[in-house]
């Protein structure tokens, strides 16, 4: 862990160390958005798999919306 020690009133953290602990927070942040965006991503995959599946068992269960649904989706 980085620690902050003062001596004789400078400030010893490097500067490298500084910048890290100033992007922890935005990389945090940045990796929550990532991960929202992609369980997201995944349940409009899932939905759309259940309208598809949906369309196609009304297909098969009337016959005559079901030649005509694609044309209609299309």
């Amino acid at each position: 862990m980085i620690t902050n020690q003062i001596i004789n009133g400078e400030d010893t953290l490097s500067l490298g160390a500084k910048r890290r602990q100033c992007l922890i927070l935005p990389a945090f942040v940045l990796g929550v958005l990532a991960g929202l965006v992609s369980v997201g991503f995944q349940l409009a995959l899932a939905y759309g798999e259940a309208i598809r599946n949906q369309a196609i068992g009304l297909a098969h269960h009337y016959p005559d919306i079901g030649l005509w649904l694609p044309r209609w989706l299309a």
